[in-house]
C-alpha cells in the first residue's frame, strides 16, 4: 500500500514538472516601435524654447548701517536710500533710481513681516521657517 501511495506520488509530482516545462502555444505578437529613422527630423520642425523674461528689478548694494535685522539665510533687510527696507535695494531697468523691494513687492515688507527668501514674498517670520 505504501508503495502505491509513493507511486501516485511520483506521479503526480512527474505531471506538475512536465506541465511547468512546456512551451506557450501561441507566441505574442511583436508591436511596433516609433520610426526612429525621423526624430531629428521631428526636433527640427519644434519651436525653439524662449528664454525667460528680463527680471524686473536689479539688486544694487546696500548702503549704511539703519537695515533691520535679517539673518540672512532666511529673510534680507537692507538700507536704501538712508531708509530702513525689509528687503533688498533694487533699481528697475532702465532706471537708476534706488529703492527696497521684496521680490515683486515695491517698498519692501510691512512691519512685523520679513522679507522671505525661501518663498519669494513678505510673511510673518514663522511661517518662513525651513522646518515646518
Amino acid at each position: 500500500m505504501a508503495l502505491r501511495f509513493h507511486a501516485v506520488v511520483a506521479a503526480a509530482v512527474l505531471v506538475a514538472a512536465l506541465a511547468g516545462c512546456r512551451r506557450p502555444s501561441a507566441e505574442k505578437e511583436q508591436r511596433e516601435g516609433p520610426d526612429r529613422g525621423d526624430l531629428a527630423g521631428r526636433d527640427a520642425e519644434r519651436q525653439p524654447i524662449p528664454p525667460p523674461p528680463e527680471p524686473r528689478f536689479r539688486v544694487v548694494e546696500s548702503r549704511g548701517t539703519c537695515a533691520p535685522p535679517a539673518d540672512g539665510v532666511r529673510s534680507v533687510s537692507a538700507c536704501c536710500n538712508d531708509q530702513p527696507c525689509r528687503g533688498e535695494c533694487v533699481t528697475e531697468r532702465g532706471s537708476e533710481a534706488v529703492q527696497c523691494a521684496c521680490f515683486d513687492e515695491v517698498g519692501g515688507c510691512a512691519e512685523g513681516e520679513i522679507c522671505c527668501k525661501r518663498l519669494g514674498a513678505c510673511m510673518k517670520p514663522e511661517a518662513c521657517d525651513w522646518l515646518p
